[in-house]
């Protein structure tokens, strides 16, 4: 029987994993959701400076401006869920990479070799 460590530790992995990858696409999803539905906010987003003097900012703008929360004045449902969505798979990334952290030291190759019946 496998240790649960090893199971959490293979579970932290896959969670990273999949927060990675959903929120690499999701991002693309909700950036053209934006500027599709609020081009207004999104041409205003464009003239704002937000790390660099130069340079197209407008999703580094976007994103910092979903994070103050400064989308819920817009009264859009779908973006606010969609908000909230992206911020469960950080939570997920975060929670994963946290307990990769933790338990990493206490999960070696051997333990693995063990759960899989190779020792």
């Amino acid at each position: 029987m496998c240790s649960p460590l090893v199971l959490l530790h293979v579970l932290s992995i896959a969670g990273i994993v999949f927060a990675f990858i959903a929120l690499a696409l999701y991002d693309g999803k909700l950036t053209s959701y934006f500027e599709q539905r609020h081009p207004e906010v999104w041409a205003d987003l464009g003239r704002r400076k937000v790390m660099f003097a130069d340079g197209d900012m407008q999703s580094a703008a976007m994103h910092l401006y979903l994070q103050r929360g400064e989308h819920k004045k817009l009264q859009d449902a779908k973006l606010n869920s969609m908000v909230f969505r992206s911020r469960l798979l950080i939570a997920l990334f975060l929670c994963g990479a946290l307990a990769l952290v933790l338990f990493q030291d206490r999960v070696s190759i051997d333990t693995y070799r063990a759960c899989l019946g190779l020792l």
